[in-house]
């Protein structure tokens, strides 16, 4: 498995890439969040989250990339450089938990960890295709991380699962779950039939909407299946605080701990217009978009504490209101964000990632992302879309239940490339002799290029090979079997290899 965020000592946190959104960092791993200032950190101890999942057999694999401090929405920084969507290299994979949504997508890792705090769990699901979910606030452990956001903001932090199938989402979030809330009753079976349906297809705008045409096209294609196929009647939502969620957060980290915030951009001495001067001529030390937060952080005062308060107090009823409308019953499906993967840097103009997720951190409710449909661009690039599931608090199985029914209409985890279809059907059999094929064409084309001795890495790893070994290692869970050669999965392999006469040539390579 692979987590995010560089979550390592108790007292500090960070997300990275195995725990899909920069959650995990481990004793001896670097843990430093992308920041310069953290370079070379190593903490002594797992991060409670990380504990529990190796306690419950799991094997961390790596850390992956995030954004500086985990604060912004494309994973890039200056100490790993910028990590790419594996449908489009060009784009974003999301933030901050970026790397683990890429790795998780290109079939790198089987399923990861990540930390949410305004969806960056969520926003890289999207981005890449696979389902993220963020679980009630407080159910599951969010010390250890690295940026420490203070007492005030880490109410909003959750840990959560980064998958490629949704049957995975409740098995890690019963490891992750704190034991005494064991009321969540994840393993209880959800009648699909008796729950109620709302649905919003933007963002509230009345005019001009931010979320293109083909992200409401999918939450109507996921409402009208529930209604044909489960006779759900559905109820259009009308959410006012999603149009101004980004100034709204914005004043809930100035209402909590305004102070800390600014510290977490600003260690020490650092001058924001100096460091923006170095950028400018190349010798910059920090990523833009960490230099404009820690000027964005002071734009939205309160002038008193009492006025900060009552702030906070109003967002509690905007919840108490929302939650009673969907009562014990009922989900909300969105989109997951407004539009497919932006470009690299885009987002530096137009900051509509955490438009559509972020109000529901602050509500403190279970949201799921799940992909439903790949969206064609204007140079043939498919891209995909996707949906998301939200409930009231604790009911974190209402989400779950209607994203296994979307995986199994939809597809699921949309695979990179030009094939768009579903990861389980790309493990077909009549597949796998071509992919083995390619393979070693590839390792035999370089091995006589190369020449010399056998050298420990003939190349790097390619998306084939990772899509091939993930498949076998899916095929050994309960029920696995391959429709072709009605065979074990590692005998599989092997009658793959020996039908092309390659055995040897696999040796050698």
């Amino acid at each position: 498995m692979a987590v995010r965020y560089h979550a390592g000592l108790r007292s500090h946190s960070r997300r990275s890439l195995l725990h899909a959104s920069g959650l995990e960092s481990g004793p001896g791993r670097h843990a430093d969040a992308g920041s310069p200032d953290w370079k070379g950190h190593r903490p002594d101890e797992d991060a409670p989250s990380v504990a529990r999942l190796r306690e419950a057999g799991a094997i961390p694999l790596v850390l992956t990339n995030v954004p500086e401090l985990c604060m912004w929405g494309d994973a890039q920084n200056m100490l790993y450089g910028t990590t790419r969507n594996p449908h489009d290299t060009r784009r974003s994979p999301g933030g901050s938990s970026g790397g683990e949504g890429s790795l998780i997508a290109a079939a790198g890792s089987l399923m990861g960890l990540g930390t949410d705090i305004a969806g960056s769990v969520r926003i890289p699901a999207a981005y890449c295709g696979i389902f993220g979910h963020k679980a009630t606030s407080g159910i599951v452990p969010n010390s250890g991380l690295l940026p420490d956001v203070g007492d005030g903001m880490r109410q909003y932090v959750c840990v959560g699962p980064m998958t490629r199938f949704s049957e995975d989402l409740p098995l890690l979030l019963n490891v992750l779950v704190d034991r005494e809330n064991s009321g969540l009753r994840l393993n209880e079976e959800v009648n699909l039939e008796s729950l109620k349906l709302f649905f919003t297809e933007t963002e509230g705008c009345r005019y001009f909407s931010r979320v293109t045409n083909e992200a409401q096209q999918a939450v109507k294609k996921v409402t009208r299946h529930f209604h044909d196929t489960h006779g759900l009647q559905t109820h259009r939502l009308q959410i006012p605080e999603l149009q101004y969620v980004a100034i709204t957060f914005n004043k809930v980290f100035t209402a909590t701990d305004p102070e800390r915030l600014v510290q977490l951009f600003s260690p020490g001495s650092r001058n924001t217009f100096v460091e923006m001067l170095r950028l400018l001529i190349g010798r910059g030390r920090h990523t833009l978009p960490v230099l404009l937060a820690s000027k964005t952080a002071t734009w939205f005062p309160f002038a008193s504490p009492k006025e900060a308060s009552k702030f906070l107090a109003k967002l509690e009823r905007i919840r108490d209101r929302f939650e009673e409308t969907l009562g014990d019953d009922g989900v909300l499906i969105l989109p997951a964000a407004t539009s497919v993967a932006p470009f690299h840097n885009q987002d530096l103009l137009f900051i509509d990632a955490p438009s559509m997720t972020a109000l529901f951190s602050i509500f403190k409710v279970p949201a799921t992302v799940c992909p439903v449909t790949m969206q064609k661009t204007q140079n043939g690039t498919r891209l995909p879309l996707a949906v998301q599931v939200v409930a009231k608090r604790g009911n974190d199985r209402l989400c779950l239940a209607v994203a296994r029914e979307i995986e199994r209409t939809f597809g699921g985890c949309l695979v990179p490339g030009a094939m768009g279809r579903s990861i389980g059907r790309f493990h077909r059999g009549h597949r796998l002799r071509s992919a083995v094929r390619n393979i070693l064409r590839c390792n035999l084309g370089s091995l006589l290029i190369r020449g010399g001795k056998r050298r420990p890495h003939v190349l790097p790893v390619t998306a084939d090979m990772l899509f091939l070994l993930t498949g076998v290692l899916e095929d050994l869970r309960p029920g696995g079997s391959d429709r072709r050669t009605h065979a074990a999965p590692l005998s599989r392999l092997r009658w793959a290899l020996r039908h092309e006469g390659l055995l040897a040539l696999a040796g050698a390579t």
